[in-house]
């Protein structure tokens, strides 16, 4: 028997004024390799997702780390490291010059079997900068 968990954030999150949808439900990349922080962000209580450049990386001179947010213990909020947007999204995010104006907006977990998991994510940023995110 299957046992399957999706939990959607969109209906408790509210688009910030002037910002718009660039893309949606993209997946974590990289998640099953922090698993353990993933789960940990999963059983925390308020959510919520952050990106950071990671202009370090060796592997992807156009990097952005996904760290989670959730409150944990006595309502303290703790940080997870959950892995990279994808590199065909993040390309276009730095290409456009975009790294510090768009952010993750958390659409969904899944859940299943104690096998897979997924957190997916919105990228929303400023509605003028939509056709310069589209055309990197």
């Amino acid at each position: 028997m299957t046992n399957f968990k999706e939990i959607n954030f969109l209906q408790n999150s509210d688009m910030p004024i002037g910002y718009q949808v660039y893309e949606k439900r993209i997946s974590i990349a990289d998640l099953q390799i922090y698993r353990g922080q993933a789960l940990s962000f999963c059983k925390g209580g308020k959510k919520r997702l952050q990106f950071i450049r990671d202009k370090e990386n060796k592997l992807d001179k156009n990097a952005i780390a996904v760290t989670g947010f959730s409150k944990g213990f006595l309502s303290k909020e703790k940080e997870f490291f959950l892995g990279y947007i994808p590199r065909d999204i993040a390309r276009k995010i730095v290409g456009a010059g975009l790294e510090n104006e768009v952010i993750p907006r958390l659409e969904r977990i899944y859940l299943g079997n104690k096998v897979f998991l997924d957190i997916a994510f919105q990228l929303i940023g400023k509605a003028e900068n939509k056709d310069k995110y589209q055309n990197a």
